[in-house]
């Protein structure tokens, strides 16, 4: 083992992991620190043997707690953070809102996730709106250059500019503050799919701006799967409209930031209360954020980039060449490869059928890729492991 795998070797023994898994896809989803599982199964049997008291005693303050404390982690305002199951929920939300006249475009990158385009496609028909592809090239060379290929498409009638902070096929790293600076210079609203970024990068959600962003708690912030976000703009909060009508649906338009009562301002009640949900997610983000202080963030997201580049090294080294780029600004703990155009689901099942490795198959911005999730707990051993099993797939009979 090299880059210091002993050091973390205490740190990984702290999670919850299946023994002999190669665990190569916290892009997906993130294996739990056994205190947090910990918690959310107290609160859990909590829910089982006492509903009234988990719901109307308890969950108010530690959704509050809860909601502080990731603000805190976010540099969000915690009266402009909406919780959600997950960020595809918190976008939806976010389009959905949108009035926008018959006419409107939509710029957005060809890197999106696949249930993001289906959602603009969608409203586009709906809302006869047209969709600008703006075209990235994955080996872009400097963040700018990215900010210039928006720049081109803006139309006089673009009224809205839709990226993913970190791509989900191809793990580059779009320059989010620049781009939402662009939006607002121009007029245009900003929304940004954050579904990578909490955990990964180090977020300042004030300071990039966007008058919408979503993101995932269950993956790089190694959260339970039900912690979504949605960070709203002050300036449109009044915009955004809920899913459903229940009971946060009435409240006085001029105290929309009050406490409730309910763990929940006013204006974010009618988002978070609609209908019996189990909380216990959303309220074990404080035992989240006390595991990750106790190895540090900048060591977590410094082990990330050196998995990474010595995933890229191993990949150079048999002959493959990564597409992810290894710019500072332009990459984090997503590397990936170009391969053939192969069955996604038949891939990733070959590689832990062969190996016992998680590890996907992507498309985006025209090519296919392998993609390799660098989280801090992976040994450079199971990188050498996947890479030996990329460099001996049979690709031509995944088609």
């Amino acid at each position: 083992m090299t880059l210091r795998d002993e050091t973390w070797l205490e740190h990984r023994s702290r999670l919850c992991m299946e023994p002999g898994v190669v665990y190569l896809n916290t892009g997906s989803y993130s294996v739990l620190p056994r205190p947090v599982a910990e918690k959310l199964a107290d609160w859990r049997e909590h829910l089982a043997r006492a509903p009234l008291d988990f719901y109307w005693r308890r969950v108010p303050d530690t959704i509050q707690e809860a909601r502080r404390a990731f603000a805190g982690y976010l540099g969000a305002d915690p009266l402009a953070l909406v919780f959600f199951a997950n960020v595809t929920q918190a976008l939806n939300a976010a389009a959905s809102s949108l009035s926008l006249p018959p006419g409107s475009r939509i710029a957005m990158s060809d890197h999106e996730y696949g249930a993001m385009q289906f959602m603009w496609r969608e409203l586009a028909k709906r809302h006869q709106w047209t969709l600008d592809e703006v075209r990235i090239p994955v080996d872009v060379a400097e963040p700018e250059e990215i900010v210039d290929r928006f720049r081109r498409v803006l139309k006089p009638e673009t009224r809205a500019l839709f990226f993913s902070h970190v791509t989900s096929p191809s793990g580059l790293v779009m320059p989010a503050k620049r781009l939402c600076a662009l939006a607002r210079q121009r007029g245009i609203l900003s929304l940004v799919d954050g579904a990578h970024a909490p955990g990964m990068l180090d977020l300042d959600l004030a300071e990039i701006g966007a008058d919408f962003y979503g993101g995932n708690g269950h993956k790089w912030f190694m959260a339970p799967v039900g912690v979504g976000f949605l960070h709203v703009h002050e300036s449109v909060k009044a915009t955004l409209r809920p899913f459903m009508t229940s009971w946060g649906w009435k409240f006085d338009p001029e105290r929309p930031d009050d406490d409730s009562g309910w763990g929940a301002s006013y204006w974010a009640r009618q988002f978070e209360f609609q209908g019996t949900t189990d909380r216990s997610p959303q309220m074990v983000i404080p035992e989240v954020i006390a595991f990750r202080d106790s190895i540090g963030e900048e060591a977590i997201r410094r082990r990330s980039r050196e998995l990474a580049s010595h995933a890229r090294a191993r990949l150079l080294e048999v002959g493959w060449s990564p597409a992810t780029s290894d710019h500072p600004e332009l990459s984090g703990a997503l590397v990936t490869c170009d391969v053939p155009k192969v069955d996604a689901l038949r891939t990733r099942e070959w590689f832990w059928n062969e190996g016992r490795v998680e590890m996907v198959a992507s498309s985006g911005a025209s090519r296919h890729f392998v993609r390799m999730s660098t989280a801090w707990f992976v040994t450079t051993d199971e990188i050498d492991q996947a890479v030996e099993l990329i460099s001996r797939c049979p690709w031509h009979e995944l088609t």
